[in-house]
């Protein structure tokens, strides 16, 4: 619902039906392919809807991170993917989180690119063939 693909997705049907002006006109000017990163720019150069966009995905994210922070407590999250080439996406909210959950907290972007969740994949699995049990 917030990955890069999907805000990509939604960015084309916005452009598609006129609601953002800069998405429009990348479409015009022969963008084939509208990306996260491209709802990034138009938010930066002002688009509204790109950035009420961002704003919807970043709580998404937000919302599952503060799930995952509260049950696992993690001192690092990295953001990947088409997401981490919109810039500020959300904000480390201590508000969402149990304050001693979010204490130490950093969240920051992978410098991986897209990449990174099929390497994440690859190394758990890797790690579960390789690593003896016991």
């Amino acid at each position: 619902m917030a990955s890069g693909s999907s805000i990509a997705r939604r960015a084309r049907e916005l452009a598609r039906d006129g609601s953002s002006p800069v998405l429009a006109r990348y479409l015009a000017h022969g963008v084939q392919q509208l990306t996260a990163e491209h709802v990034g720019t138009a938010a930066h150069a002002g688009d509204q809807v790109a950035m009420d966009l961002i704003k919807s995905s970043g709580t998404l994210i937000g919302e599952v991170l503060a799930g995952v922070v509260n049950s696992f407590n993690p001192s690092l999250i990295l953001i990947g993917g088409g997401v981490a080439k919109i810039g500020a996406v959300l904000s480390n909210d201590p508000a969402r989180g149990l304050s001693l959950s979010t204490q130490h907290l950093r969240i920051d972007y992978s410098s991986m690119g897209d990449d990174a969740g099929i390497t994440g994949a690859i190394a758990l699995a890797l790690e579960h063939i390789f690593i003896p049990e016991g």
